[in-house]
């Protein structure tokens, strides 16, 4: 196996994949392609006259031009057969071939197609030919037949009627389904003749193509034609054996998209570019195309993974803050750079593009821009969307910083445990407010700062206490099961509690009142 992890690997080498790898190597992404033949159905045919910014050039030529190009900018390419498609560690993509194993973080399906076959005996006779322009020279003054009605079928009997003696070109119906310029040319050649309603039978010869068996689909008539070799343009079929049961095909086997913006598949970090995915036009300047925006796909992925990755396991506290870049006052950088001026080396911060970036605006359902989020270790800590207040978010972070010191130091509050609670709490003369948290309760955290200016404004009638548990379950033996737990205490006796959802601000300055209220010392 092939110990190098690539950014991208992409299968196929026509022009869909020739341009996927000429964009990803262009962007910096170390670039694999694997190809069993360079030059895909491009090669197909002699001369393309209708590629744009090009009047004519000779297919070979144009694929070599495609082929120097990108690997102009690094890309490796690597002649092989694909067998089969895995997910191996970290998500990773492992590409198993005739030749050996590569392994990729990202996949560009452009396999192309192959030639349909006819299914009759002697097909796999020498003088069978998929390729006029391949194979056509061999039978130079020779008498070939051409079977087919397409473009393609057109195509190559004219290529033929050049060199060879005559052409026969076998057509089911009673017309040839080609562009009208072809069907122009084509009556216009003297070597040239149809078979009308007809279909081949069996391919007729012991060692090399003698000639071929037809049946007239009207009447059933069997009858023989003497050729020395027969060149088959019936249709195509997608190359996707190898991605039985990793991707999702179509009826015919073309790979399914499941997003035309981005030509993702089924499979995360996988795409799919050229004739092989499910879509109506094939010709070489839409190959060209989906190779352009497959690449640009992998690109902003690749991206997003990276951000994940500092969002998911960054040991800092995380910054995430969401921006639209059709909408430039959404922008926080500026709120960004000053939280990294003064945190410095205690947070990491990341502006993420939703114009760019859908999948993980989706991922982390962002409906409106600017929105902030405070993480740490995958849990979300804060989110704050529309306007941002600097301080007050500089003030939420820093307090999440470091939630050990939330209340230590602070004037007039008292830290219990299980050794002083007895002292500090039930032999308090005054009233006294317990508050059960934890460094990992979000919830405690968050109200820290709102509780600490009530304890400030009830200090002289109030004594406020807190209790830190070692976890988010906290202290069985009085009772306090969730975070946070705040406990009130009038002459030593248990008046009131205020657990989790009913655990609010507000809530505690109400009981604070009516206790405050019922008291004749106060």
């Amino acid at each position: 196996m092939n110990s190098e992890i690539y950014d991208v690997i992409v299968i196929g080498g026509g022009p869909a994949g020739l341009t996927a790898s000429l964009f990803t190597s262009r962007a910096g992404l170390k670039t694999l392609l694997l190809t069993e033949e360079m030059g895909g159905l491009m090669l197909w045919t002699e001369e393309i006259d209708n590629y744009p910014g090009v009047s004519k050039v000779n297919s070979r030529e144009l694929m070599n031009r495609m082929v120097e190009q990108t690997k102009s900018f690094g890309t490796e390419i690597v002649k092989s057969t694909g067998k089969k498609i895995n997910r191996v560690g970290e998500g990773r993509i492992e590409v198993v071939t005739n030749i050996g194993k590569f392994e990729g973080k990202s996949l560009i399906i452009a396999s192309g197609l192959k030639h349909r076959k006819l299914g009759v005996e002697g097909e796999s006779l020498p003088g069978v030919s998929y390729c006029a322009v391949c194979d056509g020279p061999l039978y130079e003054g020779m008498d070939v037949c051409v079977v087919g009605s397409g473009d393609s079928a057109i195509v190559d009997a004219l290529f033929l009627s050049r060199i060879a003696k005559g052409v026969s070109i076998v057509v089911p119906g009673a017309r040839a389904h080609a562009s009208e310029h072809l069907i122009k040319k084509i009556f216009a050649k003297e070597n040239v003749k149809f078979i009308w309603h007809s279909a081949v039978d069996k391919i007729l010869g012991e060692k090399v193509v003698e000639g071929i068996q037809l049946k007239d689909l009207q009447i059933g008539e069997i009858k023989k034609l003497p050729v020395d070799a027969i060149f088959i343009k019936v249709g195509l079929l997608p190359r996707t054996d190898f991605l039985e049961g990793f991707v999702d095909l179509t009826g015919e086997k073309f790979v399914k998209v499941t997003d035309e913006r981005t030509l993702e598949t089924s499979q995360e970090g996988v795409f799919v570019a050229g004739d092989v995915r499910d879509k109506l036009q094939r010709q070489i300047a839409s190959a060209v195309g989906d190779g352009c925006l497959a690449a640009e796909s992998v690109f902003r992925y690749l991206e997003e993974q990276d951000y994940l990755r500092k969002i998911f396991e960054s040991e800092k506290i995380v910054i995430a803050s969401f921006w639209d870049s059709s909408i430039p006052k959404s922008s926080q950088a500026m709120i960004l750079r000053e939280l990294e001026k003064k945190l410095g080396e205690k947070i990491e911060t990341i502006e993420i593009d939703r114009y760019k970036m859908k999948k993980m605006a989706s991922r982390f359902e962002i409906k409106e821009v600017p929105t902030i989020f405070v993480m740490k270790k995958k849990e979300i800590l804060d989110r704050v969307s529309g306007e941002v207040h600097y301080d007050k978010l500089i003030e939420k972070i820093q307090v999440l910083n470091d939630p050990e010191e939330l209340f230590q130091g602070k004037k007039g509050l008292v830290e219990v445990d299980e050794k002083n609670y007895e002292i500090e709490v039930l032999g308090s003369r005054k009233p006294v407010v317990v508050e059960f948290w934890g460094p990992r309760c979000k919830d405690c955290i968050e109200m820290a700062p709102t509780i600490y200016k009530i304890s400030e404004e009830y200090s002289e009638k109030v004594k406020f206490c807190y209790f830190r548990c070692p976890s988010r379950y906290a202290v069985l033996e009085l009772g306090v099961r969730n975070l946070p737990t705040f406990y009130f205490y009038k002459d030593g006796n248990l008046i009131k509690s205020l657990i989790k959802e009913d655990a609010k601000p507000e809530k505690v300055k109400e009981v604070l009142e009516t206790i405050i209220s019922s008291s004749p010392s106060f």
